[in-house]
């Protein structure tokens, strides 16, 4: 009898990219290679309900990461929840991938401060059961608990670099093309995004 088929299993990314940075790309990269996924999926949000404001549009987001990725093989960006309405969930999000591949592994990708906000997340005790997370440590928010078994402490050290940062070094201008992929840093040129600081 042969062997079923090995389950595909998939990273699933979400954020606001604001913009997606070379630091995206190296973290989805590296853990590519350490989980052994098929792919990873970029999931810009259209808002974020634990955050305010962005500081390019939704579509302006989207085609940025369409540029970063488009030399990727394994990387690549669904724009699923910029479709929904504007209070869209991360449980509804994996539902949606669950359905459209029901036979793959989900792994939702994480920083370690967005997980200690992951008891205010929507239905967070349903979502825990529904996927595997990998957990990215970012500096200041150490992993002190002991892990559920489908939480997976990634060891991967994060570049020092931030949507934030490259938004200021845009606002100062500063350097911030060796932080941004050519094509993104070249469209962000071009459409005089993060001139104005949109918060004042």
């Amino acid at each position: 009898m042969p062997s079923p088929p090995k389950q595909q299993k998939v990273g699933l990314l979400g954020g606001s990219f604001d913009p997606v940075h070379c630091g995206h790309l190296l973290i989805a990269r590296q853990l590519l290679a350490k989980y052994q996924l098929e792919q990873i999926i970029f999931i810009p949000c259209r808002q974020q309900t634990l955050k305010t404001k962005h500081h390019a549009t939704a579509e302006q987001r989207f085609a940025m990461l369409e540029l970063a990725l488009a030399d990727e093989d394994k990387l690549i960006v669904d724009d699923v929840e910029l479709k929904q309405t504007p209070a869209n969930y991360t449980i509804n999000t994996v539902r949606y991938f669950q359905q459209q591949a029901p036979n793959t592994e989900f792994y939702w990708i994480m920083g370690s401060d967005c997980l200690q906000q992951l008891s205010e997340w929507h239905q967070s005790h349903a979502l825990v059961r529904l996927c595997q997370f990998i957990i990215v440590e970012r500096p200041g928010f150490m992993i002190q608990a002991k892990l559920a078994d489908n939480f997976h402490r990634s060891n991967i050290k994060p570049p020092e670099l931030s949507s934030t940062e490259v938004r200021t070094a845009v606002m100062n201008q500063a350097n911030y093309q060796s932080k941004l992929p050519a094509s993104v840093a070249a469209y962000i040129d071009h459409n005089k995004l993060y001139q104005i600081d949109n918060n004042t």
